[in-house]
């Protein structure tokens, strides 16, 4: 339930994850969620946030919402399969982030200020312009990029909030990544007590767990404890 999101974590310090959930992600996402929690900040999904009663749309517009920071890979934005059909879920999300930060643009001191700072990701394979040809209206939004392994997804994500937090990191992704194989195996030890679903406050938990074990968490105030 939303109500449980907002009494566990702060909006102030909340990333919103975009991207696939696919076997074929799965270790770049696990890349991605640690290397956020060791940034000091708490990401979120769509898996953080599972209410029946509610329409999925809307449950993600109400994410997005809470979130400051957004991360989107549009790895998948291509045909696939017989049918040759694109994923279009990840474009949307992002759609809904810039129409939100736009939407939510306050003036602070004669600058504008948004709600949501909205950040892409993009595989190297993709050529440089390729992602402005079935989306142009990105064209200058100077992406990060990353090579489909989970040392580069863990640069490219501390590159983001380097920028976007103007964080000085004590640690390098070189360690992050010398964490990553214990926070994965703890992951796939509960993942198999429940059965397959691990609820999503114990991922976070189990993150925190290992960044701290391995003294690689940033203070930004901002983690999910």
């Amino acid at each position: 339930m939303m109500d449980d999101i907002i009494r566990r974590y702060n909006p102030e310090y909340s990333v919103f994850i975009n991207c696939p959930f696919d076997s074929d992600y799965k270790h770049l996402f696990d890349a991605l969620v640690f290397t956020v929690v060791c940034c000091g900040l708490t990401p979120l999904c769509a898996r953080a946030y599972v209410d029946p009663s509610k329409a999925r749309l809307a449950r993600l517009i109400e994410l997005i919402s809470f979130a400051k920071y957004s991360i989107h890979d549009l790895c998948r934005c291509h045909g696939e399969g017989s049918r040759n059909y694109a994923r279009l879920n990840m474009p949307l999300e992002l759609g809904i982030s810039i129409g939100l930060s736009s939407a939510n643009m306050i003036t602070a001191g004669g600058q504008h200020v948004d709600r949501n700072r909205w950040h892409l990701l993009v595989p190297n394979r993709m050529e440089e312009v390729a992602y402005q040809r079935f989306v142009s209206d990105l064209q200058g939004s100077d992406p990060f990029s990353h090579s489909e392994t989970q040392q580069t997804v863990i640069a490219a994500t501390m590159n983001i909030f380097a920028v976007a937090c103007e964080v000085t990191f004590l640690h390098n992704p070189t360690e992050i990544f010398g964490a990553l194989a214990t926070y994965e195996k703890k992951l796939r030890d509960h993942t198999a007590m429940w059965y397959g679903e691990l609820p999503w406050h114990d991922t976070l938990r189990i993150a925190l767990q290992v960044a701290q074990e391995y003294d690689l968490i940033t203070n930004t105030s901002g983690s999910a404890h």
